[in-house]
């Protein structure tokens, strides 16, 4: 149990690598309270890259869990064990945020966000290059 008030402390680790020319924002680590409701957000500069997605990395893990993911326009998907309060939101193509409700200490982790192509448009890419 932690006193009150009680801190949890969230990453939000984005690619800021430039990779193929895309830049990703990268945000400062935040650290809240419990029952708090923190946003994370995310931004890239490339339009062709439609899917974004968010992944959690826990405390002395190596696994990446996949939380939610989200396409430029339509509804994102959030995965089971998440759905409660959990929410992505996309602005748009290259904007997004993951909003989490009633923080709680198991929610203390690295937070990924990261960007692709759909799959028929990276299937479409690879046919026009052979």
């Amino acid at each position: 149990m932690c006193g009150i008030p009680c801190l949890l402390s969230i990453f939000l680790i984005v690619f800021s690598k430039t990779t193929d020319s895309v830049k990703f924002q990268q945000f400062p680590p935040v650290i809240v309270n419990q029952t708090d409701k923190v946003k994370l957000q995310c931004s890239h500069d490339d339009n062709s890259l439609t899917v974004m997605l968010w992944y959690r990395q826990e405390t002395a893990s190596t696994t990446l869990t996949l939380i939610s993911y989200g396409y430029s326009a339509g509804t994102p998907t959030t995965e089971t064990g998440f759905t409660d309060r959990f929410e992505m939101i996309r602005q748009n193509t290259t904007f997004g945020e993951l909003i989490i409700s009633n923080v709680k200490s198991s929610d203390s982790a690295v937070y990924f966000c990261a960007a692709s192509l759909h799959s028929a448009q990276l299937r479409m890419t690879r046919s026009l290059k052979t």
